[in-house]
């Protein structure tokens, strides 16, 4: 199973031209994650304080 998630992984990105593009929008995705659950925990801390 991990070896076809490789292949995927590796067939996928087979365009993106050197490490330091793919690294560039890795970090991208890793840094839009984390602002997005960081967005959430603060409207969810929000929606607890209102209703206390």
């Amino acid at each position: 199973m991990w070896q076809e998630v490789w292949t995927a992984i590796v067939s996928e990105s087979s365009d993106i031209p050197d490490l330091s593009t793919k690294t560039r929008i890795v970090m991208r995705v890793v840094l839009a994650n984390s602002g997005w659950r960081y967005q959430l925990v603060v409207q969810l801390d929000n929606l607890m304080e209102d209703s206390r």
